[in-house]
């Protein structure tokens, strides 16, 4: 939340709806799964390396895992195409949003 990316969606967004945040102590890919199974999470903001493992791990998740994900939106840099089209495909039913 250093940057205006989490400033502005965590404390002008998300929390003046109401909304639940779950706030983790550092990125970790294998705890970003756990917690979004544990935790029912819907929303994820991302910067564009989070997408890159999300998407990696996504090949080694089984199908029960990160149910619970409708929306990742990334922020603060550019992605390329591919990066966009590998999330798309390892994630179908989220929502992508840059």
């Amino acid at each position: 939340m250093f940057h205006i990316y989490g400033l502005s969606l965590f404390a002008a967004g998300l929390l003046s709806l109401g909304s639940t945040i779950v706030v983790m102590r550092k990125f970790d890919i294998d705890e970003v799964v756990r917690v979004i199974d544990k935790y029912n999470v819907t929303h994820f903001p991302v910067v564009p390396p989070m997408v890159s493992a999300l998407t990696a791990k996504a090949k080694g998740v089984n199908g029960s895992k990160l149910k619970s994900l409708r929306q990742v939106s990334c922020g603060a840099a550019p992605l390329s195409a591919g990066v966009i089209n590998g999330f798309v495909r390892a994630f179908p039913n989220v929502d992508f949003i840059q």
